[in-house]
């Protein structure tokens, strides 16, 4: 017995479209499903939207979910708080993401300038190389962090 992946990666927002701008337009993930989920059984009443970033079967993927029968409360983590604090995606291209945060308008979390570094092995890889590494806010304050092999 043991744990094969990760399955989904659920994302409770306080504007939904504002949120598929950063999740769709900026970081490129696909809609796969969007709806209105009702579930008596835990009081939920709230707009769903899929999003993958692989068109494979059994991938995982990220809920965005915004409720609809009452304003969302709450707010995001601080880096290095308890619980869930970022979220980290692989990217092929840094640079290109950091060029284009700034022409959306999309606020990058920590110093401008140069990525951060970190050691593959940080990674679960001991070969050669590194990790390029940068972060942004979603809408809602997420930290998102995303990686490049280099």
């Amino acid at each position: 017995m043991r744990v094969a992946g990760v399955s989904h990666v659920p994302i409770q927002v306080s504007d939904i479209e504002s949120s598929l701008r950063f999740y769709r337009d900026f970081l490129g993930m696909t809609v796969s499903l969007d709806l209105h989920e009702v579930h008596e059984a835990y009081g939920i009443d709230r707009r769903g939207v899929y999003l993958r970033w692989h068109d494979v079967p059994r991938s995982p993927f990220i809920v965005l979910a915004q409720p609809l029968d009452r304003a969302a409360t709450g707010s995001a983590s601080r880096l290095f708080d308890v619980g869930i604090d970022h979220i980290g995606f692989f990217v092929d291209d840094v640079a290109a993401y950091i060029r284009r945060a700034e022409e959306m308008g999309i606020e990058r979390f920590g110093r401008p300038g140069p990525v951060g570094v970190q050691p593959p092995s940080a990674h679960g890889d001991e070969g050669g190389g590194h990790v390029e590494t940068v972060m942004f806010f979603d809408p809602d304050r997420v930290v998102v962090q995303l990686d490049q092999w280099v």
